[in-house]
């Protein structure tokens, strides 16, 4: 099998985006999110009994079959009965067989987006030479995603998976499980994780020079350049069709919104988004509870995004 490559980062950090994109090159094929607990067993039959798991070579043993599978497009129909719940995910079964079928028989090589894995990017990248891209984006555009989408995070998966008892997050233990214990608000709750999530990456940036990282706004600011520079660094062609795609899914939004999941966006306007999410007062929170590490991965003007 050609090495997989693998889309990760915080989630709302433009994953979703990039892996869309990487896939539309010839002889690729997207993944969606096997280690989510809510993804399709037929794609992927492993259950890791949490969010955001932390697999090493020891805890990620047991899984190894179930991702050498699903990374080879091979459909697990008794898992895709099984798992499916309701009538329309049962509806969707013959498609994604035949899908992954045809992904098989062509040899696709695999395109994995999942946020979700952040945490077990090492293990993943070793045990099956992953490919590895890493988004980064600013604290105050991560938040104000969570603030326009109102999702709250499970922090106890965090706790019982002891994923602050050791460095670089030993620093973040009590938060993580005062929050746990204690409902927050979205702003609160999204400088934390920013903060935990970005300093895992930046322990990644710091010990595998080797692996991509891409911060979003600069992806956003000039789209064609930054994904033909990622097409190149992972061994793909960034043919005239894919130039396309990507001019046409950064073109201005002219409904007014973009749909949650869409890769659809007026992506240099996107940069700034989070200066009419936010109020003031959150914005302050945000810039006062990242500064130090958001220098560190934006630099001095780490508040002036446009010019990032």
């Amino acid at each position: 099998m050609v090495n997989p490559i693998l889309v990760t980062g915080s989630h709302r950090s433009g994953t979703t985006w990039v892996g869309k994109m990487l896939a539309e090159s010839p002889g690729m094929a997207y993944l969606q999110e096997p280690m989510n607990p809510g993804h399709r067993r037929g794609e992927c039959r492993a259950d890791f009994g949490a969010w955001f798991p932390v697999l090493d070579e020891q805890s990620g043993a047991r899984f190894v079959r179930d991702l050498q599978d699903c990374l080879s497009f091979r459909y697990d129909l008794r898992a895709a009965w099984t798992g499916a719940q309701g009538i329309k995910t049962r509806l969707r079964i013959p498609m994604d067989q035949c899908r992954c079928w045809w992904y098989r028989s062509l040899g696709k090589r695999p395109v994995m987006k999942d946020p979700i894995a952040l945490l077990s990017a090492e293990w993943l990248a070793l045990e099956f030479q992953m490919d590895v891209i890493v988004m980064i984006r600013h604290p105050a555009a991560f938040v104000g995603s969570l603030k326009r989408t109102g999702w709250n995070f499970p922090f106890l998966d965090l706790v019982r998976q002891g994923v602050c008892l050791q460095e670089p997050l030993r620093k973040f233990q009590s938060d993580v499980e005062r929050f746990a214990r204690e409902p927050q608000d979205i702003v609160s709750q999204g400088v934390l994780l920013w903060n935990l999530f970005h300093t895992v990456i930046r322990d990644y940036q710091l010990r595998h020079p080797e692996w991509n990282y891409v911060r979003h706004e600069d992806l956003s600011l000039d789209p064609l350049y930054g994904f033909e520079s990622l097409f190149q660094a992972v061994g793909l062609d960034f043919s005239e069709g894919v130039r396309r795609k990507i001019e046409s899914s950064t073109k201005a939004v002219h409904s007014g919104h973009e749909a949650l999941h869409s890769v659809q966006r007026d992506s240099r306007k996107n940069v700034d988004s989070w200066r009419r999410r936010l109020e003031p007062s959150e914005i302050e929170k945000i810039k006062s509870g990242t500064m130090e590490l958001a220098e560190q991965l934006y630099g001095e003007r780490a508040w002036n995004v446009s010019g990032v």
